[in-house]
């Protein structure tokens, strides 16, 4: 009576491991199995600015049960300016369920030819599991093409007009490919009045070059002025200036009373010899040909 009763309860319970596998893709775009011992080293290289490289984390469950994995992008050393590296991580939490795998997205974007930040790292934590690590490297880096010129002056040319028969001046812009990887640009420029610009190919490979054909033709007297941008693998933009000035062709005699010249009366099989002045008041030289005039025969009736 009264007397304590024992309780008897019966525990059960199972234990289970996690079966996870990580496995990140390299530049080749091969599989490497990532181990939670030592951290494994995810290099993208150089990367030409604004455009992005995309590697493939993918997590493997071969267990019986679902578990989660959070992705934390650590940097120790920000930049001064306390900006976040230019590297997304999608998604940064994720299920992965028995006997299936998930995919994470890696995609590095350089602003700028800066590395990423010294100490960068990728961790990837199992819930109740492993944590494995990833430092990150990578660099940006602006696309080779260089240019020949960044400006160029024709300085005074001589008016073109339909009527005045004078010629433009050209000069070639040359975009040579000094990169290992190909080139293309777009030159978005329509053309003005007094100039146009024509290249003779837009995508190079490396060591490659391309001449592009500027042609200078001023309707009128007077300063222009243009700029010409040139967008290399549709993200990065260069402009190169141009200028000049239209001006008058100003041929002049010295002495203006040999617009008729008179060479008297010369003996058969004899020459006659007269000196011609001629004075350039042009902002610019000018080339000139000698041709003969058509003589005209006159007959008179005595």
């Amino acid at each position: 009576k009264n007397k304590p009763t024992p309780l008897a309860l019966n525990v059960k319970g199972e234990g289970y491991s996690i079966h996870d596998t990580l496995l990140l893709e390299d530049a080749a775009g091969r599989p490497l199995e990532l181990s939670a011992h030592a951290p494994t080293r995810l290099d993208f290289g150089e990367v030409h600015i604004h455009d992005k490289v995309v590697r493939t984390l993918t997590v493997v469950n071969s267990g019986r049960f679902n578990f989660d994995v959070a992705l934390l992008l650590r940097s120790p050393d920000r930049s001064a300016a306390g900006r976040a590296p230019p590297v997304t991580v999608t998604p940064e939490l994720l299920t992965v369920k028995k006997n299936e795998r998930a995919e994470v997205r890696i995609v590095y974007q350089p602003m700028s030819d800066a590395p990423l930040p010294a100490n960068l790292e990728l961790r990837a934590k199992v819930t109740n599991g492993r944590t494995y690590h990833m430092p990150l490297l990578g660099r940006g880096k602006r696309p080779r093409l260089s240019f020949s010129f960044a400006s160029h002056d024709f300085g005074p040319c001589f008016v073109v007009t339909p009527k005045n028969g004078m010629a433009p001046v050209s000069v070639d812009l040359r975009l040579a490919n000094e990169d290992e990887h190909e080139v293309y640009f777009d030159m978005p420029f329509l053309g003005t009045p007094f100039l146009s610009a024509t290249a003779s190919k837009s995508v190079l490979a490396p060591g490659e070059a391309s001449e592009v054909r500027l042609t200078f033709a001023p309707p009128a007297v007077g300063a222009y002025e243009a700029a010409l941008s040139f967008v290399v693998n549709g993200l990065w933009n260069v402009e190169v200036k141009v200028r000049g000035e239209g001006c008058e062709l100003k041929l002049e005699l010295a002495e203006p009373q040999q617009q008729q010249l008179a060479l008297g009366a010369v003996p058969v099989h004899q020459q006659a010899a007269r000196t011609v002045g001629l004075v350039n008041r042009s902002r610019r030289p000018i080339d000139i040909s000698l041709a003969e005039a058509r003589s005209e025969e006159h007959t008179s009736e005595l």
